[in-house]
């Protein structure tokens, strides 16, 4: 009997430990977080995309976030500093793109294959080599790209989203592309965005004052000028 009575609290404490790890397991999204579960789509399959065979002639132009397939109202959990900073993506004919959402991204060069596209970026933030691949995508006339991120599919889509022209240009009533990499006298580096009142922020919160021609003045009064690539 003792040992019938041992088997059994076994049995239960096993049930137990199994429901709790049912319970409290966890799922990582984003960069470096575990304790979020994901929003993001596991894969395109269910988007109503089918995988398309581009050529870069294709690709080439702005992208924005995909606001149909994209749970946008989460991507704060996910990405530090989209709701500072948004989302950006361009794609250059010379063989050049940048993405960023919020605080992470990079710029670098990409290569076709198929229907696959991979970027080989340095990161903005810390100047670390990243690698990232892009299903492309299309459904009828549309083209999307398809980002494998940490925990699942993040969906651009070509085109700009009512904020710029095809040439990365801001449409409303302030001069100046919505992302510019910079350069001082010095020779430091950085990358600004724009904010609605026209002025410009980087990563690390500073404030530029753009003249609309082509410099950029951050507050402590140091100019600087557009990297030309």
């Amino acid at each position: 009997m003792k040992n019938m009575k041992n088997w059994c609290i076994i049995v239960i404490l096993g049930l137990m430990l199994g429901m709790l790890s049912a319970c409290g397991g966890k799922t990582s999204v984003g960069k470096g977080s575990t304790d979020k579960p994901s929003v993001l789509a596991d894969s395109y399959t269910d988007s109503g995309l089918t995988l398309f065979e581009a050529k870069d002639d294709d690709l080439t132009g702005p992208w924005h976030l995909d606001t149909y397939r994209n749970d946008l109202s989460n991507f704060s959990s996910l990405f530090a500093g989209y709701a500072e900073f948004g989302a950006t993506m361009e794609i250059r004919s010379n063989g050049q793109i940048s993405w960023y959402i919020g605080a992470e991204g990079g710029a670098g060069t990409y290569s076709v294959n198929g229907s696959l596209l991979t970027a080989e970026l340095t990161e903005t933030v810390d100047n670390q080599p990243m690698t990232t691949e892009f299903d492309i995508l299309r459904d009828g006339d549309e083209i999307y790209l398809g980002m494998h991120a940490d925990n699942g599919i993040v969906f651009w889509n070509w085109g700009d989203d009512g904020s710029t022209d095809l040439s990365g240009e801001d449409t409303d009533k302030y001069p100046g592309e919505n992302v510019v990499e910079l350069v001082n006298l010095r020779g430091d580096e950085t990358t600004v965005y724009k904010l609605d009142d026209g002025r410009y922020m980087d990563r690390e919160s500073k404030i530029y004052t753009y003249d609309g021609v082509e410099t950029w003045t951050d507050e402590n009064g140091v100019e600087w000028n557009e990297i030309v690539r």
